[in-house]
């Protein structure tokens, strides 16, 4: 976790407990890749679902200062992918700043983030909260628009409702 926060300029008191009781924590979707006897890259790996197609998300892939430009992120997410694929997950989704990396490991960009401003006109908690089985059943219908979309059982949405 060390690792993380220095890599996301992220505080270590404050990151400790959420990384920790995050729903979908699992020591054994931690990867690392270590060199010299040090730990040097890291990710998280997660189920997911796409249409009928078991997927892994990979998250939070960090390299130490030190490391970086050795080749070091790619070796490590090649290796995940290659073990997740001998296990009959052929399909790997990320979001990332650099699609360079990913490109390197057989990643294609699909989709883009869009980000604008919201106008904030009569805003209050009660006009903002929707209930949850909404959302759920909302997201469901547009899930069943394309395959490729992601599904979200009940852990997905455990996981959705912690973030």
């Amino acid at each position: 976790m060390t690792i993380l926060c220095d890599v996301f300029d992220l505080d270590y008191n404050l990151a400790h407990g959420v990384f920790f009781a995050e729903p979908g924590f699992d020591p054994g979707r931690k990867w690392a890749l270590f060199a010299d006897g040090e730990m040097k890259t890291i990710l998280t790996t997660t189920p997911l679902v796409f249409g009928d197609s078991k997927a892994i998300g990979i998250a939070g892939v960090a390299t130490i200062p030190s490391a970086r430009g050795q080749g070091l992120a790619e070796r490590l997410v090649a290796e995940v992918c290659a073990v997740s694929e001998a296990q009959g997950v052929r399909e790997a989704i990320l979001f990332a700043k650099r699609t360079d990396l990913y490109a390197r490991c057989g990643f294609e960009v699909v989709d883009e983030v869009v980000r604008g401003p919201i106008a904030a006109m009569g805003y209050s908690e009660a006009a903002a909260t929707v209930p949850i089985e909404q959302v759920e059943h909302l997201y469901s219908e547009w899930c069943d628009e394309s395959p490729r979309r992601l599904r979200r059982d009940s852990f997905g949405w455990a996981r959705w409702k912690f973030n």
